[in-house]
């Protein structure tokens, strides 16, 4: 998780074009893909609620 903390602070200081900008948006992508894989084996409290109509994430709690 460091190291995309560190690509993060890069890309802001120089943001990417291009092709670069394509290869940074595809580790954005393969790294989505880990975590939804990590969450599916997750015990259900603490999957995030990325399915639900609201705006905001509700990390697995209910709130009425």
């Amino acid at each position: 998780m460091g190291q995309f903390l560190q690509k993060k602070r890069a890309d802001r200081r120089k943001p990417l074009s291009g092709v670069m900008l394509q290869m940074r948006l595809n580790e954005i992508a393969d790294l989505y893909e880990r975590v939804q894989s990590l969450m599916h084996n997750c015990p259900e409290v603490l999957k995030l609620d990325v399915d639900s109509d609201s705006k905001s994430v509700t990390y697995g709690f209910f709130y009425a």
